[in-house]
């Protein structure tokens, strides 16, 4: 405000008046009109937190461009009711005092700087925000008006003002911002309108108008403020600028920007993981090098992170994990001797296991993925690989009831990763270790597998998954089709995508962002469109921060599996991010 009347009195000038050509002042006017109806209670929410040392740093885009964490406003002193905000910005620093009342948030003596003593005194502590709110789409106004006390154009007269500020409250709503999304965002929309009429009819009125929208956030403060300045023909005096907020501490916490839910992160060693949706828990496999636990099946509580294991050692270096449709049998690969085993839930109790058989090069061949048919809980297709050989696929085989059949895919091509159709009659793989990948659809035969068709994809490097939808089948960022293997679509992210707990939803990997940003993205099954990015984390460093898999989990709730993000490498940690984003 102070600012405003500053650009009004060098506008005015002055200078060598005299006559007696004199306009007569106006008319003293001292009036608050509120507008009527219901108001809004909101004041649990906290929009304009203001405790000493509460700080925000905001880009300042213009015109020409955007100057980061160009504007800080800092919460310098409080006293009782009252407290000071100073605003550092390229053009300078600026404190003003404001105050609480039970009518709301007031911006003290705000003319006290700029004006003379009865003016400021006559103007007095204006209502920036009142609370409660007034109804959405009314106009509040205030307004000002009488004798400047000061003869600012030289004709021995006093010259005459008119001060009139008029609020509206757009909205209370959801906004998208850089940063992620927010609710219960308060669109405030303020014209400040400062009207200075000289006493002699030499000079003309001269007006400056400030219009200003801003976007104010439960327990954060502002967000975002639109500004334009013109004078009484709608040119501008100033340069256009918005205000972004960057980040922002409130009551000694950051509060911005945040994640978008929360994360247990677990140092759990591990091949392979898997959710079981009927006991709500998931199954890591943990390799023998674990020491104490190495060797057994980890049960993850998706709630509370705890960890458990079962009871005895599976087998020797358990890797590739499966369930059954009914969450009654769960499948491990052993790659210590070259078997799956069948282990009845939840108790681990083996049923059976069977040996995968041999390669001419590779002896015995590993488990590298595995899927259950929904028609038949003992029958299991396998895309195998041959350690330490390039290239490394074994071939598809098929196990059932623990018998090894003799019909397989021929070694050294073929899929990496398998999935049954819904009605288990079909199969599909994707071979990711290749540039493009390959999507292959299998028939599953009484004594195996063979090939029905294969098709090339665009690149799905180190994509170590493949789902079946109802839209087709999710293969890193891409749907393809099922009936004729064709590309459907593809999704705008880093890829590893899969199949969401919720209908018609995948979950993937997002790009990290510039500023440091690890997300996750939700997208629309039918349309690819992206329709939520919740973070689980603000900054990069520490470690891989990047997901090498998901595995939805419970609803709200995806397991991000950390490693060096290498084909077939160990995840070194276990990530839980729950968000209301992903349910």
């Amino acid at each position: 405000m102070a600012l405003l009347a500053a650009m009004v009195l060098s506008a005015c000038g002055g200078g060598g008046g005299g006559g007696s050509d004199t306009r007569e002042p106006l008319p003293t006017v001292s009036q608050n009109i509120n507008p009527a109806g219901a108001r809004l209670d909101h004041r649990a929410r906290n929009y304009f937190p203001a405790a000493s040392g509460d700080t925000w740093t905001y880009d300042l885009q213009q015109s020409h461009g955007t100057t980061e964490a160009a504007v800080t406003r800092t919460v310098t002193g409080v006293s009782g009711s009252s407290f000071t905000v100073t605003e550092a910005a390229p053009g300078g620093t600026e404190v003003v005092t404001y105050r609480r009342s039970e009518e709301g948030h007031l911006v003290v003596n705000p003319f006290q700087v700029i004006a003379p003593d009865s003016v400021s005194r006559f103007i007095g502590d204006l209502l920036e925000y009142p609370e409660p709110f007034y109804p959405i789409g009314a106009t509040r106004r205030i307004i000002r008006q009488g004798v400047w006390a000061e003869d600012l154009d030289g004709d021995g007269a006093p010259e005459s003002f008119r001060l009139e500020w008029s609020q509206i409250l757009v909205a209370i709503g959801p906004i998208t911002t850089p940063r992620g999304p927010l609710a219960d965002v308060a669109h405030f929309r303020n014209v400040l309108a400062l009207t200075l009429q000289p006493s002699s009819r030499d000079y003309e009125s001269v007006t400056i108008t400030s219009n200003e929208d801003a976007w104010w956030a439960p327990g954060i403060g502002l967000v975002r403020l639109e500004r334009t300045v013109e004078d009484a023909d709608g040119v501008a005096v100033t340069l256009p600028e918005t205000l972004v907020l960057r980040s922002a501490t409130v009551g000694g916490q950051a509060v911005w920007p945040r994640t978008d839910g929360t994360v247990q992160s677990l140092a759990l060693m591990h091949n392979d993981l898997v959710y079981d949706r009927t006991r709500n828990r998931y199954y890591a496999s943990i390799p023998d090098s674990v020491a104490g636990n190495g060797n057994r099946i980890a049960i993850i509580n998706p709630s509370t992170g705890a960890v458990s294991y079962s009871s005895r050692a599976i087998g020797t270096s358990p890797g590739a994990l499966a369930l059954d449709a009914a969450d009654d049998a769960l499948y491990v690969g052993l790659d210590g001797t070259g078997e799956i085993v069948k282990l009845r839930l939840p108790n681990f109790e083996e049923e059976w296991r069977a040996h995968l058989g041999t390669g001419p090069l590779a002896g015995h061949l590993l488990a590298e993925d595995m899927a259950v048919s929904p028609a038949d809980s003992d029958a299991v297709i396998v895309a195998t690989y041959r350690a330490g050989l390039t290239p490394r696929q074994g071939g598809v085989v098929l196990v059932r009831a623990g018998v090894l059949q003799p019909t397989k895919t021929p070694e050294s091509d073929g899929p990496t990763v398998v999935v049954f159709d819904a009605a288990g009659t079909k199969a599909y793989g994707l071979k990711t270790y290749s540039h493009p990948g390959e999507v292959y659809r299998l028939n599953v035969l009484p004594d195996g597998v063979t090939y029905d068709a294969v098709e090339t994809t665009p690149d799905v490097y180190y994509t170590h998954n493949i789902d079946w939808s109802a839209q087709g089948l999710v293969v890193g960022n891409l749907v393809v089709g099922a009936s004729d293997l064709a590309l459907r679509g593809q999704v705008n992210v880093l890829g590893r995508c899969r199949a969401h707990a919720v209908p018609n939803r995948l979950v993937c990997a997002q790009n990290p962002a510039d500023d440091g940003t690890r997300s996750l993205a939700v997208v629309d099954a039918n349309t690819l469109a992206i329709v939520a990015t919740p973070a689980y984390k603000l900054t990069a460093g520490g470690g891989n921060d990047v997901p090498s898999q998901l595995v939805p989990g419970p609803q709200g709730q995806v397991a991000l599996q950390m490693s060096d993000g290498m084909p077939n490498s160990i995840f070194q940690e276990l990530w839980l991010f729950t968000s209301p984003a992903l349910q």
